[in-house]
């Protein structure tokens, strides 16, 4: 984009005014030059419009960034304090209960199912599945007995 004056006339047009032979064309000479710059300054003002809506734009963009980088460490922060809150609610609520007698009891249980046969893992862990899908039912026949119960309530 050329720097320029807004009424500046080029060598050219001013070479064609010179070179006219009558007043009338060296207007009409003057009203195309009038007519270049007005379309010049147009393209001017329409890409300096651009430019600014591009700057705009990256403006935007990275304050949203900034914003979103913000709330997302309030929010890590809050879950870290809720972890450590947590822990130390389970640490509280565990004291005292893990005593040497039952760590050595855990210790012994896991030393045993590292050294089972894979047979031996499947039926300890077939067992466990077993047990809870008894838990399940009954769960279940508990809250369809609520659900039956509800209905009555409702009629």
């Amino acid at each position: 984009m050329k720097d320029c004056n807004e009424d500046a006339i080029s060598l050219n047009d001013f070479n064609e005014f010179l070179n006219a032979k009558t007043f009338d064309e060296q207007l009409k000479i003057l009203a195309i030059h009038s007519q270049k710059n007005q379309d010049y300054l147009k393209r001017r003002k329409q890409k300096m419009e651009n430019k600014e809506k591009k700057e705009n734009f990256f403006k935007k963009a990275f304050n949203d960034m900034v914003e979103s980088a913000k709330a997302q460490h309030e929010v890590d922060k809050a879950n870290l304090a809720a972890t450590h809150a947590e822990s130390k609610a389970n640490f509280e609520e565990n004291r005292g209960k893990n005593t040497l007698k039952r760590a050595k009891a855990d210790a012994k249980e896991h030393w045993n199912d590292a050294h089972m046969s894979p047979t031996e893992r499947q039926l300890k862990t077939r067992e466990k599945q077993e047990k809870q899908i008894l838990e399940a039912n009954a769960r279940k026949v508990a809250a369809e007995e609520r659900i039956a119960k509800a209905k009555q309530e409702r009629k």
